[in-house]
């Protein structure tokens, strides 16, 4: 675990807390601050089969999880993760299959005694949990806990049980402390204790945001943070009522919260707005009362009976019911999709869209739309979502992100490219501060703006060639127009978009090394053609590599080819080796001129090593075509190495210059011989 940026401060009453270097500029938007691996970790319920349990990644339709031999309950998506989980995973691989029927706390609580019977190094005072709070003067006498833990004692092992009041500490600290670690589509699906994060302080309107990689945290901050300032992390969601994230703080964090955002009684009463019955404006709460509704804002009616009431508070508990109910009968998108649409045509005629329960209807329905392919429902719901996020969430937030991609790329699939762009292009900029610069979600934003500049380039193509056919079209030849006076007639557009685009791309300067190297390409090929007409006559081909002859060493080549007459040619001919009837003629190379310029001339220019070695290569191929072509033989012979052992061999060898290097070309041995 490492900290970056902040400093741990203690103020009386507060406890312990993070806050931004006090030298410096502050915190910019980005920033990270704290990247930390649980301490100890554990799935959700309901996670346990299409999760791995070390990296937590999700299973793939065409991979299956890889189950533990010894427990038969823990998955793992390899056989590196499997490797990497067996430090922790051996000590409690015994007991693992009851724990995985538990709820996930105490799941977590098992592994952590499991993991620290086998670690004594990490009880004591080495205990890396010892700083965080267990609230024991709030639980003591607590039945819920003594009640959990008696059932927690009797699941696992006796052995690793600690003593009572530890257990009791650890229940604390893991239940007070504990993060919910979430996917890419922002889906809780494990918890985790991490030590060094816990030291962030709750506030509904933080300044920081956590990420996963599998269960790695790293922590960032969304909004400039001054020097000194603290930084903050919400422990509840956002988009609920004040009172709902007051008595979710209180009830399992022992607080009260006074935030920013606790104590805005506007939020919270927009949070509640509901529908006039006459004009379907907007209608809030009493500030005192929030129960009794005022009168609305656009036609003044104040008349709201106890039908009404019943009807709002209706339309609330049916969200909540289908917001928090689990439906383990029905699970799909398809069911999640019909069961929040039936809920927004109810709702939908009672509470207003600022409503919260009618956005957190509004966010299921349109991931659900947009995960089955619905572009259109997913655009329509998305628009309404965009605006209720605006107003409970700050900018930067990760919601907000997911939000714009997916309405990028459902813009995308439906051809709008310059809203969809612009949605893409807002993620791509929430995304870079929340996760950072080499992240997954980053990489499928620009995956997706490559798409868009495809299209967009196709277009434009194809705009193009439309524009050129339609002025082809337009151009009209003059009325004393005669083809024997005119070899071509050219349109005047035509001379003006050349002198346009003379005027903005100059001509450059002739690059002659360029020119040279595509000289030595071209002859080359024309040479290696010559040869592989010799070939084609009787000659065979051999790769060889380098070879060492009394002390001398022979030029390594890339390719040797080895012409030798087969057995056929030898006795039906009584030449020594080719003759002019043997192979067909080729002409004789011409002599390489290159134009002067004003900067070089022939004699001033220094010859490259490319230009010399084809200038022997012309030499020698004209010496062979003169001999063979004259005698009938070939009669060219090499100095042979020591003590004669090659006198009675004729044969040449030739490096051609090759121009898969630019200046630098390779070389190509030719050997010919006998």
């Amino acid at each position: 675990m490492v900290r970056y940026h902040v400093e741990i401060f203690l103020e009386p009453g507060k406890g312990r807390g993070l806050r931004a270097s006090r030298s410096g500029k502050g915190l910019e938007p980005g920033t990270l601050i704290i990247t930390e691996r649980p301490y100890c970790y554990a799935l959700l319920n309901g996670e346990e089969e299409n999760h791995c349990h070390y990296c937590l990644a999700e299973e793939r339709k065409d991979e299956k999880l890889l189950l533990c031999p010894g427990c038969t309950t823990a998955r793992y998506c390899n056989e590196q993760c499997k490797k990497s989980a067996e430090l922790d995973h051996k000590s409690e691989c015994r007991g693992y299959r009851q724990l995985m029927l538990m709820p996930y706390h105490l799941r977590l609580i098992g592994r952590i005694i499991y993991r620290q019977h086998v670690r004594k190094l990490e009880t004591g005072p080495l205990d890396p949990l010892n700083d965080l709070c267990s609230h024991m003067e709030d639980l003591a006498g607590s039945f819920g806990m003594d009640s959990q833990l008696g059932y927690l004692a009797r699941v696992v092992d006796k052995d690793v049980i600690p003593n009572w009041a530890y257990f009791q500490r650890l229940f604390g600290k893991v239940t007070c402390n504990c993060f919910a670690i979430s996917n890419s589509e922002l889906k809780d699906i494990a918890v985790g204790v991490y030590p060094q994060a816990a030291m962030l302080n709750h506030s509904c309107r933080s300044n920081t945001i956590a990420t996963f990689q599998g269960p790695n945290m790293e922590i960032r901050t969304f909004s400039h943070v001054p020097p000194g300032e603290e930084v903050f992390h919400a422990y509840v969601q956002k988009g609920v009522t004040t009172d709902r994230r007051r008595d979710d703080l209180l009830e399992k964090y022992f607080f009260f919260c006074q935030c920013l955002d606790c104590l805005d009684l506007e939020r919270d009463l927009r949070m509640r707005t509901v529908k006039c019955p006459n004009c379907g404006g907007p209608v809030l709460p009493n500030s005192e009362s929030k129960s009794v509704y005022e009168k609305c804002s656009r036609c003044e009616h104040d008349d709201f009976d106890e039908e009404f009431h019943e009807k709002v508070d209706t339309a609330v508990e049916y969200a909540d019911n289908v917001i928090t109910k689990e439906r383990r009968w029905c699970n799909g998108l398809e069911y999640e999709m019909q069961f929040r649409q039936n809920c927004l045509l109810e709702i939908d005629k009672v509470l207003h869209e600022d409503n919260v329960h009618t956005i957190r209807i509004l966010v299921g329905l349109f991931h659900a739309a947009a995960g089955l392919g619905e572009w259109r429902q997913a655009i329509e719901w998305g628009q309404r979502l965009e605006r209720g996020l605006n107003l409970y969430l700050q900018a930067n937030e990760p919601d907000v992100g997911n939000l714009h991609h997916k309405l990028g790329k459902a813009y995308f699939h439906l051809g709008d490219q310059e809203k969809g762009r612009f949605h893409a292009l807002k993620a791509k900029e929430i995304y870079t501060i929340t996760h950072g610069r080499r992240k997954p979600q980053v990489k499928m934003v620009k995956d997706l703006l490559k798409d868009f500049d495809e299209v967009v380039s196709d277009d434009e193509e194809e705009e193009g060639k439309e524009e050129e056919d339609d002025d082809k079209r337009s151009r009209k030849l003059p009325s004393d127009w005669n083809p024997a006076d005119y070899k071509c007639w050219i349109d005047p557009r035509e001379n003006k978009r050349n002198a346009e685009k003379k005027e903005a791309d100059p001509p450059r300067k002739i690059d002659f090394s360029y020119r040279e190297e595509a000289q030595v390409k071209r002859e080359g090929k024309e040479f290696r053609s010559k040869l592989s007409s010799l070939l084609d006559n009787g000659a065979t081909r051999k790769e060889t590599s380098s070879t060492h002859i009394n002390g001398f060493n022979t030029v390594r080549p890339s390719r040797v080819m080895c012409l030798r007459q087969d057995e056929s040619n030898r006795r039906s001919s009584s030449l020594d080796r080719y003759t002019a009837n043997s192979r067909p003629a080729s002409p004789r190379y011409t002599t390489y001129s290159r134009p002067e310029s004003p900067r070089y001339t022939t004699s001033s220019r220094p010859a490259s090593p490319a230009s010399l070695a084809l200038e022997r290569a012309r030499n020698l191929l004209n010496k062979i075509e003169v001999k063979t072509s004259t005698s009938g033989s070939l009669a060219l012979s090499r100095p042979s190495y020591g003590a004669g052992r090659y006198d009675d061999r004729r044969y040449a060898s030739l490096r051609i210059p090759s121009a898969s290097r630019r200046f630098q070309p390779a070389y190509m041995a030719i050997t010919l011989s006998r």
